[in-house]
């Protein structure tokens, strides 16, 4: 689980989305089995069609 003071530093950088995509994985057990690479492509993606508009 990541710590409250990771998710604020990552708010603080105004990287809210990705704090709102951590804590959808955090709460599903399909996350728990994947290593760190591909939670955090699939963090970064999201967070990236969030802030990106449809092109």
């Amino acid at each position: 689980m990541t710590s409250d003071e990771t998710k604020r530093k990552l708010r603080e950088m105004r990287l809210n989305a990705m704090v709102e995509i951590l804590e959808v994985q955090e709460q599903q057990p399909e996350y728990q089995q994947m290593d760190f690479e591909d939670k955090f492509e699939l963090i970064v993606d999201g967070a990236y069609a969030r802030l990106v508009p449809c092109q």
